[in-house]
């Protein structure tokens, strides 16, 4: 009977039948959540490795590391647990995360840094608010756990980049500064 009313409405309104089968919009918060957190980390470790390439900063550099080395070790457990609850999440970077990647690659080592680390803190900002909603009000005990346990390393890895941030900031008014007195 369902199946029969989907056709009838997709019949009278082409389109209509996308919102009743499209897996996407039937997705619960706890997958919703999942899909997100992996596609997040993807990024964040293609930006981390690429950071480990172009940059010339010893501290963006270990910084890229130590974003690869976190966001693998919370992507290999997220894969595990969607897997045991059979939830989709995705197996190449978003749209934005290869926009990201493309604008990044083509930058110079200094317009690198500066670019890659404001990327970063605004994916740690967004990547702390999901993980401390799915850990405050997840349904799935598995997936809430994980958030909760994540949740720290990730705000680390915010504070850490607003710090280099600063850092980077304070060196360059301090470079910009020579060269005026210089003058």
């Amino acid at each position: 009977m369902k199946r029969l009313q989907i056709i009838m409405l997709s019949l009278l309104f082409p389109g209509a039948a996308i919102l009743f089968t499209s897996p996407a919009l039937a997705q619960s918060p706890d997958a919703a959540f999942a899909s997100d957190a992996a596609s997040g980390a993807m990024v964040e470790v293609k930006l981390a490795q690429l950071a480990q390439q172009k940059s010339a900063n010893p501290i963006v550099i270990d910084f890229g590391q130590r974003m690869e080395d976190d966001r693998s070790v919370a992507t290999d457990h997220l894969s595990e647990l969607a897997l045991k609850q059979n939830i989709s999440i995705p197996s190449q970077m978003n749209t934005d995360g290869h926009d990201a990647y493309d604008r990044l690659s083509k930058l110079s080592a200094a317009s690198f840094d500066r670019a890659y680390i404001k990327i970063m803190i605004q994916y740690q900002q967004a990547e702390v608010s999901n993980f401390k909603k799915e850990a405050d009000s997840g349904k799935d005990p598995g997936l809430k756990k994980f958030a909760t346990e994540t949740l720290p390393t990730i705000q680390q890895s915010l504070e850490l980049a607003q710090e280099i941030a600063k850092a980077m900031s304070n060196q360059h008014r301090g470079t910009a500064v020579a060269s005026q007195n210089e003058s």
